[in-house]
């Protein structure tokens, strides 16, 4: 089983200026492991709650 204690990206994605109204439902359904197994082994405190920090980082790409 991978350690869940090393940083890993559960969740990448390029989205345009339309995309981008599927973001918060994207994210959502990424944390779920039903949707994504990646979450699966991610340690949770009592509460349910994943530990550890979670990073949003938004481009933007001017087109080429």
């Amino acid at each position: 089983m991978p350690s869940a204690n090393r940083i890993k990206a559960i969740f990448v994605k390029e989205y345009n200026g339309e995309s981008l109204y599927n973001l918060a439902r994207d994210v959502s359904e990424t944390m779920m492991g039903e949707y994504n197994p990646a979450v699966e082994n991610l340690p949770i405190d009592k509460y349910g709650y994943i530990e550890g920090t979670i990073t949003v980082q938004i481009i933007w790409t001017p087109k080429s």
